[in-house]
């Protein structure tokens, strides 16, 4: 199963302290709209394992390593990963790197929305680089009430290579609901218009689990599945967040 990205920030009810907890960009497939806080690095990283029509593709690190500039603005480092694919194919992929601004902070009713910008730098292993740079633009909102969230993204990206290479977009509509101070949940769906030059759209559905050890480190667990025929596979991810 091809997924554009693997992070989504869920809900949680605040400690009682000065700094609120962490909010990463993890699990799932939307980015959240949260900004890291001025001089802060925040590194985010996990291990998947997904399966489509039978093939196993294994990846470590799926790291995004997010330093705040302060207001309204971050910086992003993403796609730390090791990968294991099908036909005996592994090595680091290609990195990437970008921002998130914030355009609108959520009041009275309206959503909070942020801004994402990224590309990735053709420098992984040869067996699983894209020998291009390939930009992605995402508007990310979330939708407060209460304790839960209504969240989701619009995304754009350049995907492939060579003769390959094409324009992807998709949608993605998630809910959120905090459980408690320091577990929270999440199930979204999204579509992607084709996953291949002349392929196919496609659907599909995560849920996820997160758990808050203290305000600087969340732990997560998710899966994901294929909604229809020409995407029936399945991803298995854990991970952890934490703030420095």
């Amino acid at each position: 199963m091809r997924c554009l990205a693997f992070f989504v920030a869920l809900p949680v009810v605040a400690f009682a302290q000065d700094k609120p907890p962490i909010q990463p960009d993890r699990p799932g497939f939307s980015d959240g709209t949260g900004i890291v806080g001025k001089r802060t690095l925040e590194i985010e990283t996990g291990k998947s394992s997904s399966f489509d029509s039978g093939h196993p593709t294994l990846s470590w690190g799926d790291a995004v390593l997010r330093y705040g500039l302060g207001g309204n603005l971050e910086l992003r480092l993403v796609g730390v990963t090791y990968l294991m694919a099908p036909g005996g194919a592994k090595g680091w992929g290609d990195p990437g790197f970008g921002f998130k601004y914030r355009l609108l902070r959520a009041d009275k009713g309206r959503p909070d929305v942020s801004l994402i910008g990224l590309t990735t730098v053709p420098v992984g292993a040869s067996d699983v680089r894209d020998n291009e740079w390939n930009p992605t633009f995402k508007l990310a909102w979330n939708l407060p009430t209460g304790d839960d969230a209504v969240y989701g993204n619009l995304v754009w990206s350049r995907v492939g290579t060579g003769p390959d290479r094409f324009s992807q977009s998709a949608v993605s509509l998630g809910y959120g609901h905090a459980v408690n101070e320091r577990d929270g949940m999440g199930l979204e769906m999204w579509w992607v218009d084709h996953t291949s030059l002349d392929g196919p759209g496609a659907g599909f559905a995560g849920f996820s689990f997160t758990h808050l050890l203290n305000p600087n480190i969340q732990l997560d667990i998710e899966l994901q599945t294929g909604l229809d025929q020409h995407k029936d596979g399945y991803l298995f991810s854990t991970g952890i967040a934490v703030r420095f």
